[in-house]
């Protein structure tokens, strides 16, 4: 039991220790900000459309 709970304890004061390389939070960053754009630019692309769609049908 003593064992097991000295593992855990190491395992957990490890886990802190971890640093992510600054170049890998750029790249991070730069991917996330492309994906988001590229999210939005395809729901635009898509919802207006249907939204038009919607509006010439219900609209009038």
């Amino acid at each position: 039991m003593t064992a097991l709970k000295s593992q855990t304890m190491s395992h957990e004061a490890g886990i802190g220790k971890v640093e992510r390389n600054p170049v890998a939070n750029i790249w991070l960053a730069a991917l996330t900000i492309i994906l988001a754009l590229f999210a939005t630019c395809t729901l635009v692309l898509v919802a207006w459309p249907i939204l038009a769609w919607i509006g010439a049908k219900f609209g009038g």
